[in-house]
């Protein structure tokens, strides 16, 4: 007893305690998986940003170059007649104002008419590297399939912006007779942080990289975003890194814990209460009964079952005679109910036990060989035997033979070409609501002349 009374309620303690770590993990699982897809969100549309970011910068450059390459001066340059323009125009001064880290000039055939680039150390212009020219050249290439070309380019392990443009004399409407190339470098990564916040840095990829931004999971309250970028080649030789902070999910994870501090007290609270129902509705009362029959055992009112005496064979000798009897006579009512169904069906009359509310409980064979042919009469109300006209006065005769008067009333079936009378009584039975009996029996006499032509 004493164990059964500790078990039960820890039983339910732990199945509690069970279901709703169940509950808890599922929710965790889906929360996180919700939180996440909203980081990814939030981490491209962050990439999204960089790429507008970067390409509204671009532009900035695009029109400072258009602008320079529309001077009636620059394109006398390129044509070799202002050998001063160098001189006085592209300077380390006008470089420097500009933020032009890279500049050159091509005829249309690529030749190059100059290049350079503001050295701060000297504060002088210098020429530029043969792979800075290179790269210079390749942005030109670039910009004879579409007129001009703008973008990102890798030089020298620095990320700059380039841009391309036709040298054109626009006051006197001549075509262009070369290029002008400008590269600016991407501001710092702290200046780009003011207008991004959660940039990280912008850097060449070492590895060729797929045009799809990623967000991967630093560590649990931080994931990061990798932007691929495109320089001007077409080739995604560049990354933006982004910061995502997962505070949402954090304080979300937090959250949880409190809640899963709550289900564990809510567990021994309610097995507590459990352990306390348990013992005042259960094991109190049967261990109260264990002491009393225990006493009764050691009065004598009672002996234990192990000693058996003549009193308790007595008794069991009795009840096993009551459930004789009683077997007996329920083989006795069997055979009885099959003897008086034997009875009814070779009965010439028609019989059918109804409850009072009119549906048919039993019939005898004669009654369902008249009435089963379309389908089976018991389960069926029993004035639906009639003919349509004739069933509301069969029912109201029913009815009034329910409630204790009996009926007597003749009926013409059309459809069967007969007539009978229904005689009903009512049958009382010891602690139910009672049966009616119909007892109907074919008649030929009083049939109106032509009823059944």
């Amino acid at each position: 007893m004493r164990e059964v009374r500790f078990k039960v309620p820890l039983m339910f303690t732990l199945l509690f305690l069970a279901l709703s770590g169940i509950l808890y993990l599922s929710l965790l699982a889906r929360a996180d998986r919700v939180l996440y897809q909203l980081e990814l969100s939030n981490g491209i549309k962050g990439g999204e940003a960089v790429r507008n970011f970067l390409d509204h910068q671009a532009r900035q450059l695009d029109l400072l170059c258009l602008d320079w390459a529309s001077w009636d001066q620059m394109y006398h340059f390129v044509e070799g007649r202002m050998e001063s323009f160098e001189r006085q125009i592209l300077s380390y001064e006008s470089l420097e104002n500009a933020e032009v880290s890279h500049g050159a000039l091509f005829r249309r055939d690529l030749t190059v008419v100059w290049h350079g680039k503001p050295e701060g150390r000297i504060r002088s212009v210098v020429p530029c590297a043969p792979e800075e020219l290179t790269k210079l050249r390749e942005t030109v290439i670039r910009a004879e399939r579409y007129g001009y070309a703008r973008g990102l380019t890798v030089m020298s392990d620095r990320i700059l912006m380039v841009s391309a443009r036709q040298v054109k004399d626009t006051a006197m409407g001549l075509p262009y007779n070369g290029w002008l190339v400008l590269a600016r470098p991407l501001a710092s990564a702290g200046e780009l942080r003011r207008v991004l916040p959660s940039l990280v840095d912008v850097r060449p990829s070492q590895v060729a990289m797929e045009p799809k931004v990623v967000t991967v999971p630093v560590s649990p309250s931080v994931m990061e975003t990798r932007v691929p970028l495109m320089d001007i080649t077409g080739r995604w030789s560049m990354e933006a890194r982004l910061r995502v902070d997962r505070w949402i999910a954090m304080g979300l994870r937090e959250l949880m814990g409190m809640v899963l501090v709550g289900i564990a007290m809510l567990g021994v609270s309610l097995g507590t209460a459990i352990f306390l129902w348990h013992r005042t509705s259960i094991s109190q009362p049967l261990e109260e009964m264990r002491r009393r029959i225990s006493r009764m055992i050691s009065e004598g009112g009672l002996r234990p079952l192990e000693a058996p005496s003549e009193e308790l064979e007595s008794v069991v000798g009795l009840a096993n005679l009551l459930i004789r009897h009683c077997t007996t006579m329920e083989r006795r009512l069997i055979g009885e109910n099959r003897r008086i169904r034997e009875i009814l069906d070779g009965m010439d009359l028609l019989v059918a036990l109804c409850t009072t509310s009119g549906d048919v409980t039993f019939a005898n064979r004669a009654m369902r060989d008249l009435f089963d042919s379309l389908e089976p009469l018991v389960g069926r109300k029993i004035w639906e035997i009639g003919d349509v006209e004739d069933r509301e006065r069969i029912r109201d005769r029913f009815l009034a033979t329910a409630e204790g008067a009996p009926q007597l009333i003749r009926v013409h079936l059309r459809e069967k070409r007969t007539s009978m009378v229904m005689n009903m009584s009512h049958v009382h039975r010891v602690g139910g609501d009672g049966e009616v009996l119909v007892l109907c029996r074919r008649s030929s006499a009083h049939i109106p002349p032509g009823i059944f032509a």
